[in-house]
């Protein structure tokens, strides 16, 4: 079926259920093929840059874990921050596009610079352009997310999760199991984005005009709920204007603060924990298998993180989280239990495994922020005020991730100077973790 020729299924889906989201009484199957549609975009417009943070080791040739992060965020915060202001002045299918091309060649940069004697900032730009299509993908799904049910944001929640387990997974397999070089392995990884197209323009339905999801008074009379029919029983006072103003944007912007704060918070020390204080999570014994091999044991560490983040982000109808503080003040207390770690090695070998629990744990905790902050959002606020309180969302975690790797940057030096010196091959604090660097 043709994008154009399912514009009707759009005004199907005029009717809603008992709070007030847009459904198909005659076919439920659309409701369960957007469904699809949005897990499946969530996986891919994530898939790049998970695939850079988990190549972090290897794209850094030598330098800091956060150098790379930085590199992964910052574009991408500088993106959400803009862009939630103008973005709607752009069609969607272009921004769809726009987002795959650039994750197409976020890949192909840093393949191509391991070619190169001096090809770092080439990886560099590569990565940077993996991060504007991550971010600017992601404020436009979560914004496209407003006209269809509420659950579709917790569909793309779980693709999002996905995508980190598909992105180690895969850059494991290929990386460790068939021996590719990282070119071989980022250029195989090439034509994956170009999914993302296909599910927009042919899985998903065409959406529901905003101005058509009107909220229903309670004591509507059964039966008489169309608002082609007869308006008066929507609750006018709650119908959102057409467009909102700046001031209007900086306003929700306030009150979205509830929200965000806890979301920073998690976010910060999450990607703490992974770039800065992980790599540094080492078991040098012998006698345990593969773990002296500094990029096993980190690409273990982050596919364990993806797990818990798949597990909390696909679990929000069974296991909603109403107050936000909760994940914000567990994660806190994993970044400082790991940083003690880090800074007087009181655990070896034997506990291993429990670091492997923690791990998983921060995961749980990152994707419960997310997914539950995003579904309170598309519950608390209607019409054009939700669709840019989700794409506005984005800036707070924007930000504390480019806070965290910025920390990260200047904490890294020091850090590497308390591992003990039989831990480290390579001396240089900057290369903190052993062996020496291989770029290609």
């Amino acid at each position: 079926m043709g994008i154009f020729s399912r514009k009707k299924e759009a005004y199907e889906r005029i009717k809603e259920d008992d709070e007030g989201n847009p459904l198909s009484f005659d076919s439920p199957k659309l409701l369960w093929r957007d469904y699809g549609g949005f897990f499946i975009c969530g996986l891919l417009n994530n898939f790049a840059y998970g695939v850079m943070l988990t190549a972090s080791t290897k794209l850094a040739c030598g330098h800091p874990p956060s150098v790379i992060l930085l590199a992964a965020i910052l574009p991408g915060f500088i993106a959400t921050t803009i862009a939630p202001f103008f973005a709607h002045l752009i069609p969607y299918s272009i921004r769809v596009i726009f987002a795959t091309v650039l994750a197409i060649v976020g890949f192909a940069l840093p393949a191509i610079s391991t070619t190169l004697e001096n090809g770092f900032p080439l990886t560099i730009l590569g990565v940077c352009l993996a991060s504007v299509s991550s971010s600017f993908g992601e404020i436009t799904f979560l914004a496209y997310s407003a006209s269809y049910h509420k659950r579709s944001v917790s569909a793309y929640s779980s693709g999002t999760g996905a995508a980190g387990i598909a992105a180690t997974g895969s850059f494991m397999l290929l990386f460790f199991v068939f021996k590719l070089t990282l070119r071989q392995t980022l250029y195989v990884m090439c034509p994956f984005p170009i999914l993302m197209c296909i599910s927009f323009f042919f899985v998903l339905s065409t959406p529901l005009p905003i101005n058509k999801t009107l909220p229903i008074k309670k004591n509507a009379k059964e039966g008489e709920d169309d608002p082609l029919i007869n308006s008066s029983h929507y609750d006018q006072s709650l119908i959102p204007k057409e467009s909102l103003t700046l001031k209007d944007q900086l306003w929700l912007i306030v009150r979205l603060l509830p929200y965000t704060t806890p979301l920073f918070l998690v976010y910060f020390m999450e990607y703490y924990i992974n770039n800065t204080l992980a790599p540094m999570l080492l078991f040098p014994d012998q006698s345990i298998s593969n773990l002296r091999d500094q990029y096993f044991i980190y690409n273990i560490y982050s596919l364990l993180y993806q797990v818990g983040v798949f597990i909390s982000r696909s679990s929000v109808e069974l296991v909603p989280i109403r107050n936000l503080w909760i994940p914000a003040i567990a994660q806190t207390l994993n970044c400082l239990f790991l940083l003690f770690v880090v800074l007087y090695h009181f655990l070896h070998n034997q506990w291993v495994w429990l670091v492997f629990g923690i791990i998983l744990f921060e995961g749980l905790m990152g994707g419960a922020i997310y997914v539950n902050t995003f579904t309170r959002i598309s519950q608390d606020f209607v019409g054009k005020e939700k669709e840019f309180c989700l794409s506005a969302t984005s800036m707070s975690y924007g930000l504390s991730i480019t806070l965290s790797a910025a920390s990260g940057m200047i904490t890294n030096d020091p850090l590497c100077t308390r591992q003990p010196d039989s831990w480290i091959k390579d001396k240089q604090p900057s290369s903190c973790i052993p062996g020496p660097p291989k770029c290609d």
